[in-house]
């Protein structure tokens, strides 16, 4: 027991004088502490001091930063209005191209349309032209020129209204 309280006074004493020097050593943080706030108090209450001098500086324009003026605004204001001209213009463009290519459409269609006609007419007429190509040869060999003329005026006459292309 004795031995313990060799121990307890001994700690007891150890910590009398270390409290003496944790309590020196907060008062110190608490020093330094105090001295940071104020110098912090006193770095932002010199911040608002170096700010208008960083705002009496003129701004500088450049890629990044564009100085809106009158000239700048009416420039912009013009080129809207451009632009709207030019979208309207474009619009009406479009559409007139649109009733072109449908114009070109519907032509194209009549033409084949006529085409196929043409075809099935000459296709029913071939026979006749044989016939009448026989008939004209026969009235060349009877030296028979008005009949001659005739068959060539019909033949003339049907291969005319075959290639009538004011159809479409």
């Amino acid at each position: 027991m004795r031995g313990l309280s060799r121990t307890l006074v001994f700690s007891a004493a150890a910590l009398a004088l270390t409290a003496g020097d944790a309590h020196g050593q907060l008062g110190g943080i608490a020093r330094r502490a105090a001295g940071r706030v104020v110098g912090g108090a006193a770095a932002q209450a010199a911040q608002p001091a170096a700010a208008p001098a960083a705002a009496s500086r003129a701004p500088r324009f450049d890629d990044e930063t564009l100085e809106i003026t009158t000239d700048v605004v009416n420039r912009f204001v013009l080129a809207l209005n451009t632009e709207a001209t030019e979208r309207q213009k474009l619009a009406a463009e479009r559409a007139a191209a649109g009733s072109m290519r449908a114009e070109v459409e519907r032509y194209e269609r009549c033409t084949a349309r006529a085409a196929d006609q043409r075809q099935d007419q000459n296709a029913a007429l071939s026979a006749n032209d044989d016939q009448l190509a026989m008939r004209m040869t026969q009235a060349i060999l009877r030296n028979d020129t008005a009949a001659y003329r005739r068959m060539t005026d019909s033949l003339v006459a049907a291969q005319a209204r075959n290639s009538d292309s004011s159809v479409c």
